[in-house]
């Protein structure tokens, strides 16, 4: 099957949503096994530690909200909010999603890191002992 934009593009968003709804082999499935991820917080290259970072950003984490999807026969840039069950609320996202073979293989994230301080403040204290 040959991958369009439009494939792209919809693959992106289901992505988005799937890392949202915390649907985790839904997420590894779209994901090359050498995803290489750069965040504000933390670079990553593999599928697994990818994973786990997700996972540990479930106590604050309600969901994301697809705004804008946007995209060419390489790379996707999604627009969307990150829902936070913190004082920080829905923080605006951006996410680079670079395909090979139809799958992600790197990730780029940006977002405004004071805004999202009180969800990462959040985090920290419930993941105290």
């Amino acid at each position: 099957m040959q991958t369009t934009c439009s494939n792209l593009k919809s693959l992106a968003a289901r992505y988005i949503e799937a890392v949202g709804l915390k649907e985790y082999a839904a997420v590894e499935a779209i994901l090359s096994p050498r995803v290489s991820f750069n965040g504000p917080f933390m670079k990553i290259d593999s599928a697994p530690a990818f994973i786990a970072g997700l996972k540990r950003m479930a106590p604050i984490w309600e969901g994301n909200e697809v705004r804008t999807v946007l995209g060419d026969a390489e790379q996707v840039c999604v627009f969307y909010n990150f829902v936070t069950n913190t004082q920080a609320g829905a923080v605006p996202c951006i996410e680079l999603l670079t395909f090979e073979d139809g799958r992600i293989a790197k990730v780029e994230l940006f977002f405004d890191r004071a805004q999202f301080a009180p969800a990462q403040e959040a985090l920290a204290r419930r993941a105290e002992p």
